[in-house]
């Protein structure tokens, strides 16, 4: 899938037949961002800002989005500041052009120099290290209402009809429904160097209370706590978070890590809900980003479920230049919000090449996606004429898919097999597999919802371990007509082996060969 030569040939020559549908409404293309515009003056910004939207209206572009950064626009407390972004808006308006603002609070770079002084500030903190960042942490209590006032504010000075979406940046470095990474350096020039790294942030005294609540919500006494996680705990008072390598049984690791990811969630839903009881009637999008991995927090099948809910949607922050890769990392957003019938967009996490942006059109058109995001919009020049020639093809489509691959998101809590390695084996056998079908992925709560029977056949290539219940779930599937194609010795959470009925076909010496006779049969 590395290979790119004719890429643009087999964008026109397919995408036409990727869906079952006559070709439907524009998509949405959106530019960003300001940032560089944040450290000048309104009327040094503007002068800048003119030129990049002249640009970007030759170019098909049908929005800009700045970043409205909590600490730009609350620069005092109470005291609210609108002028720089209402300069953006007018310049827009004047082409013609809406806007997307992206409302950030919470990371070190978008939140108020006099809240991260203040005695409501809590910043979250690592169980490596149990060292702070500067990002909030998402189980402050402050935060809720301080996001209220924040959205309040903005929902009451902006003309909703300007807008063409929101999106919500609640968490991370950047404003992602994820926890501190790493790549943050930019960021700096607003708040100044921070601890960062991939890993766990859930070490502040709110984190601990959450997940003790967790764990007694769960198991009626402290006995059937230690039945369950192999521990010798005499009190709930006890329990604290934990690295999940260092947990002492499977079902600890499990239930750290989804109440990990399930926070991320449910603190996106704060965001969702109040963005909905101020703007009732706008297109609203979550920001995610990531792998989709566990230490990242994110739970993207969660989180597009959620944001349905609040008839909301989801853009993905994590492209570059690849097209297996693309894929592959954004895929399981994309099955996930195009099953639900919600908006969805993808967006870039780095630079991209001339030939990747070919492939990012390609991937977002023929995923059925609502909207593509980019950081540059060239009217002329080599590549500029790669723009050109891709944006007419931007059209919303309807893919009919009917095989899918299997997320198996309980192994991937656990770190066995396939993705021991935060990943790599499943995520490069889903780039592998798209040299030979266009395929969606569904994990254990997409199948808990019944979305097997939308597909003729299911892959799992990695991932031994699941749930019991989604054991049952396929094989009631298979009973009814499903295809299955295993590579793995099935079993439960509890090491009870399973027996599935799959498909035979010839497993071949590598990885390759297999996919290329599922591809065959399926």
């Amino acid at each position: 899938m590395r290979r790119f030569g004719g890429c643009l040939a087999l964008f026109v020559l397919t995408t036409a037949f990727v869906c079952a549908v006559p070709v439907g409404s524009p998509m949405d293309f959106t530019r960003g961002n300001d940032v560089w515009l944040q450290v000048k003056t309104r009327e040094e910004a503007r002068a800048e800002l003119a030129p990049l939207l002249d640009e970007a209206k030759k170019c098909g572009i049908t929005s800009f989005e700045p970043y409205v950064k909590w600490m730009l626009l609350e620069p005092e407390e109470g005291k609210w500041d609108f002028a720089f972004y209402d300069m953006q808006v007018e310049e827009c308006a004047k082409r013609g052009m809406k806007w997307t603002p992206f409302l950030i609070a919470g990371p070190a770079y978008a939140t108020p120099k006099w809240f991260k002084e203040s005695k409501q500030s809590v910043f979250a903190k690592c169980l490596e290290h149990g060292t702070e960042t500067r990002t909030q942490s998402i189980w402050n209590p402050a935060m809720p209402k301080r996001v209220d006032a924040f959205v309040k504010a903005f929902a009451r000075h902006f003309d909703h009809s300007l807008i063409q979406s929101v999106l919500l940046g609640i968490s991370g470095d950047f404003g992602e429904s994820i926890f501190t990474v790493e790549g943050n350096y930019w960021t700096y020039l607003f708040d100044g160097e921070y601890h960062h790294h991939r890993g766990w942030w859930c070490g502040d005294a709110y984190a601990e209370r959450s997940f003790r609540d967790s764990v007694r919500r769960r198991y009626s006494n402290v006995s059937d706590l230690n039945v369950a996680w192999d521990t010798r705990y005499t009190s709930f008072d006890q329990v604290k978070p934990f690295l999940p390598d260092k947990a002492p049984s499977r079902q600890a690791r499990l239930d750290l890590v989804r109440w990990y990811r399930n926070s991320m969630t449910r603190y996106a839903e704060v965001w969702l809900k109040t963005v909905r009881k101020h703007m009732p009637k706008t297109e609203v999008m979550l920001c995610t980003g990531g792998q989709g991995i566990s230490v990242h927090g994110a739970d993207f099948t969660q989180q597009a479920v959620t944001a349905a809910k609040h008839k909301c949607g989801l853009r993905i922050t994590n492209e570059a230049s690849d097209y297996g890769e693309n894929f592959m990392l954004t895929r399981l957003v994309g099955s996930a919000c195009r099953n639900l019938g919600t908006y969805f967009g993808y967006e870039p996490a780095s630079g991209v090449s001339d030939e990747g942006v070919v492939g990012r059109f390609y991937n977002a058109v023929a995923s059925g996606a609502d909207e593509l995001f980019v950081y540059d919009s060239p009217a002329s020049g080599a590549r500029g004429d790669i723009y050109r020639r891709c944006v007419p093809f931007l059209t919303k489509r309807s893919p009919d898919v009917k095989v899918a691959m299997f997320y198996c998101k309980t192994s991937e809590e656990l770190g066995i097999e396939g993705f021991s390695k935060g990943g790599d084996d499943y995520y490069s056998h889903c780039a592998q597999f798209r040299d030979y079908a266009d395929f969606d992925l569904l994990d254990e709560s997409l199948i808990a919802k019944g979305w097997l029977k939308r597909y003729k056949a299911l892959v799992w290539m990695d991932g031994a371990v699941t749930e019991k219940s989604t054991l049952k779930a396929l094989e009631s599937w298979i009973k009814s007509g499903g295809q299955l194609f295993l590579r793995v010795p099935a079993e439960e959470v509890s090491g009870k082996k399973w027996k599935l009925k799959a498909v035979e076909v010839a497993s071949g010496t590598d990885a390759d060969e297999w996919f290329r006779n599922v591809a065959k049969a399926a």
